[in-house]
């Protein structure tokens, strides 16, 4: 299945999560090529965002520091998903929900550049509110958990995304001088 197919089935197969109809799940192609594309996906969109916020008019260094800072997100998501299939559901399901989550990381980057260029900073908490329902109806479709596992699985992705933006900050800005 060529790539640009493949975006487009996870496009429709998220509006199908989220508005909870059946048939969403199988858009998605659960298998190592079908992560490969997703996670292919999220780089396409951070060089976009990179390029428009001009990232790439930094040092070579630093845009290497800043590809891999911004691809820290879809990683730790996609090991979340990735280790809460594989300790709740047989081996052959662990990429149900590394998948669709790095496809909803990506599509909710292009949706935060938008809001970002149009209505500023005040909507970003709701954009992580989306994506962590999101990632809920992820869970409960695509990794077929129980209301409370989803709910679960959702709260650790963003608390685990919020800390992870936290300490990236940490570690990138400069200390108190004096």
């Amino acid at each position: 299945m060529n790539a640009f197919v493949e975006l487009g089935q996870a496009a429709i197969g998220w509006l199908d999560l989220i508005a909870g109809r059946p048939g969403g799940v199988e858009r998605f192609k659960m298998t190592r090529r079908g992560l490969i594309n997703a996670v292919g996906f999220y780089v396409a969109v951070v060089l976009i965002a990179m390029v428009l916020a001009g990232g790439l008019s930094a040092t070579a260094d630093q845009q290497i520091f800043l590809m891999l800072g911004n691809l820290a997100p879809a990683l730790l998501l996609g090991v979340i998903g990735w280790a809460t299939m594989k300790l709740l559901r047989p081996a052959e399901a662990a990429l149900s929900l590394a998948v669709p989550t790095i496809y909803a990381l990506g599509f909710m980057l292009v949706v935060r550049l938008v809001l970002a260029l149009f209505a500023g900073p005040a909507v970003m908490n709701a954009v992580l509110g989306a994506l962590g329902f999101m990632l809920y109806r992820a869970g409960r479709q695509a990794g077929g958990l129980n209301v409370g596992m989803a709910l679960v699985f959702a709260v650790l992705c963003v608390l685990a995304l919020v800390v992870m933006t936290a300490g990236l900050y940490m570690l990138v800005s400069e200390g108190p001088t004096g």
